[in-house]
């Protein structure tokens, strides 16, 4: 029974040691020419970063710049380079190494530069990778990287350019904002919703003309019935109440007539001719004789 305890105390000291050891900026650093070899690059450089956080030695940090230049990060291994030539002793070996890196890789990197086309809106804003530029000339950029180009300005729709660049590339991009934004119209502008005003309020005064045109049908019926021979002077009574409400109604009938030819001679050509040229709306004419009206319209 002791010796079992003794011997899984054992196996979980060594257990941990392994853990431990694993841990450790040198073990980190081995895992990451490990995964190298096997190309697995992303591996790779997560392992020499944690390596030189934990050590801030420069081995680390020289072969995370190889590690980068491996995958592609041109950029991103300059940078490195230039890190470990600072940090690198002036008697350091390494320095020449990383002093030829440096310029080898610098030779590789293409340049973007991106222009506004001529005429374009004084308020354009230029972003690029998601930075507001007001110059971007000749810019050292990744190969392996998609490069976003937005353009806007107020009153236009923003437009964007995507490019990728080839090693040792110097390209120019013009770019402008993209069209105006289109107005959103309604179709009922203030001419077109008076005339729509004006076509309710004729709507309203032909019932109105009907409406009492119709009762005074009715009395001239009852008169007619009422009045023998057509003289009013042997009407019955209730003639000669249908006689007066007939002479009552008349002006009201007329009035409405009026308005209501009118009103929709006025709002027809208002609504055709909406928000346009108000010298192409239909010409219209009203007239009134004797005992009707009529309306007139030239187009």
């Amino acid at each position: 029974m002791r010796a079992s305890s003794i011997f899984a105390i054992v196996a979980l000291a060594w257990s941990v040691s392994g853990t431990a050891r694993a841990e450790t900026p040198e073990a980190l650093y081995e895992q990451g020419w490990a995964a190298m070899d096997r190309k697995d690059y992303p591996t790779a450089c997560a392992l020499f970063e944690k390596s030189y956080e934990e050590s801030r030695a420069t081995g680390p940090l020289q072969s995370l710049a190889a590690c980068y230049e491996a995958r592609g990060f041109l950029l991103q291994a300059v940078e490195l380079w230039k890190s470990a030539i600072e940090a690198l002793p002036a008697e350091s070996e390494s320095l020449a190494e990383a002093r030829s890196a440096v310029s080898r890789l610098e030779a590789r990197l293409p340049s973007l530069s991106v222009s506004l086309a001529p005429g374009s809106p004084r308020d354009s804003r230029v972003v690029v990778d998601g930075e507001v530029v007001s110059s971007f000339h000749n810019r050292r950029v990744d190969p392996v990287v998609e490069h976003v180009i937005r353009v806007s300005a107020d009153g236009h729709r923003t437009s964007e350019v995507r490019v990728r660049l080839s090693e040792r590339e110097r390209r120019t991009v013009v770019v402008a904002p993209g069209a105006q934004d289109e107005k959103v119209e309604t179709g009922i502008g203030p001419v077109r919703g008076s005339g729509i005003a004006l076509l309710v309020l004729g709507g309203v005064g032909l019932t109105a003309a009907a409406v009492t045109g119709g009762l005074m049908l009715s009395d001239e019926a009852t008169i007619d019935d009422g009045c023998p021979g057509g003289s009013r002077r042997d009407c019955a009574p209730d003639a000669l109440d249908a006689a007066r409400r007939a002479e009552d109604l008349s002006p009201w009938n007329v009035a409405t007539w009026v308005v209501g030819v009118a009103a929709v001679g006025a709002g027809v050509p208002m609504v055709i001719v909406g928000d346009g040229d108000s010298n192409a709306a239909p010409r219209m004419g009203l007239r009134a004789g004797p005992g009707s009206v009529s309306f007139q319209m030239q187009f």
